[in-house]
């Protein structure tokens, strides 16, 4: 390869990395919501820590907001997807338990770029 073409490509490098910077996924999340059935029953501000435990008979999910991120920590649902998720810190994120309709969504910050087009 000749020097020419090693500038060519340090210059492409250099713009797919400040692409990748300029459409990374969203900012640092404010709060969690916690739906269930579609209705918020809980708010989590993630500037510290905190818990909630949404239970209807034998079903329960259990949330824990800690500085910048929630998980489920623990579910009464049959596989554990929800669990096993992991935690998440990112505005538009989700979490989301089917078996016992319980989601939660973090807002606030900036949202996640879907799609851009031009």
């Amino acid at each position: 390869m000749r020097r020419n073409d090693w500038i060519l490509l340090a210059a492409l490098l250099a713009l797919a990395g400040a692409l990748f910077l300029l459409l990374r996924p969203g900012g640092a999340a404010l709060e969690a919501r916690v739906y269930h059935a579609g209705k918020e029953v809980a708010t989590l501000p993630l500037s510290g820590a905190g818990e909630f435990v949404w239970r209807d008979g034998g079903e329960f999910v259990r949330v824990e907001a800690t500085e910048g991120g929630v998980r489920v920590a623990a579910s009464s649902c049959p596989d554990g997807l929800c669990v096993r998720r992991g935690a998440i810190a990112r505005a538009g994120e989700s979490v989301v338990c089917l078996p016992n309709r319980v989601s939660v969504v973090l807002v606030g910050g900036e949202a996640a770029l879907d799609a851009v087009a031009y």
